[in-house]
């Protein structure tokens, strides 16, 4: 970075800043100097003061109304940015005992069959740090609602800006242990994709399917290069976790998610009797809001959760 005193130049004065944020965000001088306790004229000489340093107008300053520039509008975002940075910080310093809190958006499935069950192990590595889950399939603006990071499964072809690869999602057929015992004592043993056809399979619904996706049985069917069989019958579910609970209730065999059926294949409640894993075309990524990217406590968690996707062997 370049000192800007070498250039005879020197930052912009805090107490400016404060005054023009807040007459940005107002769009008016006498409304920013209530917020303040200024007079109008007070407000308008630090804005002025700013112009001045800058060498171009901010405000766009109208009979009735007060606009900004384009000038006026890129700095305005970047001051918020950092003002916002500055007062969490000195909130916290200001509270000995305060706590880091890490608030996270993710989908419902992947909250309660991946992220909880993991959770306690980075509170025990991070005691300093309290978590907020939001388990949602909105997606969230970041910034704007106040979340430290948000952990999504994108088209792993147009990841979004930003965005820290986790892993890729992949797919295999799966079912409990003891559905895999019944099939075989009534002689219909799970061995290939034919002999799905004397079984029910557990399918997903999807409102607005993707192109390409695999996220069907039809669909396995077309990318290993087999026709779709006609199965004894199908339960559809709209949500993950309940197709791979239904799975280990042996209701049916699933087209099982990884990494939502990690654990369940771990414990030894799935199986997967037949066939590799495919990926479905989907990727998981860390998302950070732009306040939290320099965070160490939000960055150590992102961390976390990649050690975990390699000690799970997902990616």
């Amino acid at each position: 970075m370049q000192d800007l005193h070498q250039w005879g130049e020197r930052p912009l004065a805090l107490a400016h800043l404060r005054v023009f944020e807040a007459a940005g965000r107002r769009l008016s001088f006498t409304a920013a100097g209530e917020e303040l306790a200024l007079s109008q004229s007070a407000v308008s000489r630090h804005v002025a003061e700013i112009e001045r340093q800058i060498g171009q107008p901010l405000f766009l300053r109208r009979t009735r109304a007060l606009e900004l520039t384009a000038a006026g509008a890129d700095l305005l975002a970047a001051v918020q940015q950092a003002l916002g940075r500055i007062d969490e910080c000195v909130a916290r310093l200001r509270l000995p005992d305060a706590r880091y809190r890490i608030d996270i958006s993710t989908f419902a499935s992947f909250a309660s069959m991946w992220l909880v069950p993991r959770l306690a192990a980075f509170q025990a590595l991070h005691p300093e740090a309290d978590i907020r889950l939001s388990a949602s399939d909105r997606y969230v603006d970041l910034d704007r609602e106040g979340f430290t990071l948000a952990l999504r499964a994108c088209d792993r072809r147009h990841p979004p800006p930003g965005a820290i690869h986790l892993f890729d999602e992949t797919v295999a057929p799966m079912c409990s242990p003891q559905f895999a015992r019944r099939a075989r004592l009534a002689g219909q043993p799970l061995r290939g994709p034919a002999d799905l056809a004397h079984h029910v399979l557990l399918d997903m619904q999807h409102d607005r399917p993707l192109p390409a996706m695999v996220d069907s049985w039809d669909r396995w069917f077309r990318r290993i290069g087999h026709a779709p069989v006609r199965p004894r019958g199908r339960l559809i579910f709209d949500m993950i976790d309940q197709m791979h609970q239904a799975a280990v209730a042996g209701q049916g065999m699933a087209l099982g998610r990884r990494p939502f059926s990690d654990a369940l294949v771990a414990a030894g409640k799935l199986v997967v009797p037949f066939g590799e894993p495919v990926p479905t075309g989907y990727a998981y990524y860390a998302l950070l809001a732009e306040r939290a990217a320099g965070e160490p406590t939000a960055l150590a968690f992102v961390a976390w959760v990649q050690a975990q996707v390699a000690a799970s062997s997902i990616s």
